[in-house]
């Protein structure tokens, strides 16, 4: 096989798996379930740092029981995986008290259906670090680079096929 075809095949291949995934994330993003980097190491063991924790947004808040890992917005806007130790109302709103699995107390705080985002129902180690480094802006450079040069080995190889047919 030439270097021609086989350069030929893997361009094709690489546009695939650009495809795929592309298609992948905008139906996961339409059904509701997010991927959200993990900061920290507070829900260790079960999500490490630099994990992606996939949330499903559809889970109503109202269905959460304790023991269920959930993400919830902060007053800062960052946004906390952690699992919910009680549930409680206070003047008849529903709150959550949550805890990091490696944090030795709860959070201090609770959670209500204002700031809550959804259940995590799972995570990706270590995938966070090529999703930050995907949306720094070295990585951005690299990206558009390195696609814009499979599409011009693209369009040569399809002129080339052109001509010598």
């Amino acid at each position: 096989m030439s270097f021609k075809k086989i350069g030929r095949k893997v361009i094709d291949v690489i546009f695939s798996l650009v495809i795929i995934v592309v298609l992948i994330a905008l139906v996961t993003s339409y059904i509701g379930f997010q991927p959200y980097v993990v900061r920290s190491g507070s829900m260790e063991p079960e999500i490490h740092t630099a994990s992606v924790a996939i949330v499903n947004e559809n889970v109503n808040f109202y269905d959460i029981e304790v023991g269920d890992v959930v993400a919830f917005k902060l007053q800062t806007g960052e946004l906390v995986t952690h699992r919910v130790i009680e549930i409680t109302k206070i003047d008849g709103i529903t709150h959550f008290m949550t805890k990091g699995d490696n944090n030795d107390v709860a959070d201090g705080y609770t959670t209500n259906i204002q700031n809550y985002y959804g259940k995590t129902i799972y995570s990706i180690p270590n995938l966070g670090y090529f999703m930050d480094w995907m949306t720094s802006m070295q990585g951005r450079f690299i990206m558009i680079g390195a696609g814009l040069i499979m599409i011009l080995l693209y369009m040569f190889m399809e002129e080339e096929k052109r001509i010598y047919s």
